[in-house]
């Protein structure tokens, strides 16, 4: 098995870029436009935005017998990556 770094590459820079800028972008606009939630829901919403793929791509993937090991690939790379950008995360977006 050779791990398929763009499919891992595309998936983590979805996951860990796009995503959770988007979410910082409505957490930093609610909280210095339109103030409709607390600091609470703020750190919430980053942290569920942060955290790694889902366990459940892969199994869904074997499942239906479609490039399992790409998805149970992208989920141990990603689970390794959490594990340094969550703190990361919480450190440069403190709430």
């Amino acid at each position: 098995f050779i791990p398929d770094w763009k499919f891992i590459g595309a998936a983590l820079c979805t996951k860990f870029i796009v995503w959770p800028g988007l979410i910082a972008g409505l957490v930093l606009a609610d909280r210095y436009y339109f103030s409709f939630y607390g600091p609470e829901i703020h750190s919430i919403g980053l942290l569920i935005a942060a955290v790694p793929i889902a366990a459940n791509v892969a199994a869904f993937s074997s499942m239906l017998n479609v490039h399992a090991d790409k998805a149970a690939s992208a989920v141990l790379v990603s689970t390794v990556v959490s594990l340094f950008y969550i703190p990361a995360l919480f450190i440069l977006f403190p709430v």
